[in-house]
Parts: C-alpha cells; sequence; structure tokens
C-alpha cells in the first residue's frame, strides 16, 4: 500500500490525464501513443521530473483497471528518453 501522499498524488495525476484525454476526445483506455501525447504534453508544460512521476500514476491507473501499461512501447520510450537527457543535463 502506498504513502497517503502517493495516493493523493497518484489521484490528482491520474485526473489530469483523464481530463486531457476527454479534452482530446480520447476514449479510454487510451493506446500507447496517446498516453505519450499527454506525456509529451507533460514535458513540455511541467517539466522532466513531472513526466517521471505521471508515468507512475498512469500505469497504476491501468494496473487497477486490469489493463497493460508498457512503459517499453516506443513512444513513451522517446518522452521518458527526453525527460532523463533534460534531468542529466540540468543536474
Amino acid at each position: 500500500m502506498a504513502a497517503p501522499s502517493t495516493e493523493r498524488f497518484y489521484m490528482r495525476a491520474q485526473s489530469d490525464f483523464i481530463d486531457w484525454c476527454r479534452f482530446h476526445g480520447v476514449r479510454q483506455p487510451a493506446s500507447m501513443e496517446q498516453v505519450a501525447a499527454y506525456l509529451t504534453f507533460v514535458l513540455t508544460n511541467n517539466g522532466s521530473r513531472a513526466v517521471l512521476a505521471r508515468v507512475s500514476a498512469i500505469g497504476n491507473l491501468y494496473r487497477t483497471r486490469g489493463r497493460q501499461f508498457d512503459t517499453k512501447h516506443p513512444d513513451i520510450q522517446e518522452v521518458l528518453i527526453k525527460a532523463r537527457r533534460h534531468i542529466r543535463a540540468t543536474s
């Protein structure tokens, strides 16, 4: 079981993701390409560390709904690589 602060973060992050999907007409479950588009939006607007945290929250959402979440998908990997490079460059 996750800490209460983690649970609250996951709930906020999952809600943000679902709202973004609704705004963009993405039906649930979103494809990995659509998740990557959301993560690119997060990277642009909230930064690299936010992307890494959102991946965990979205993965949790998919798992609790009995769906597969593929962090190895090429589109998701591309965003994660960009985020990690940015973190290394600024550390």
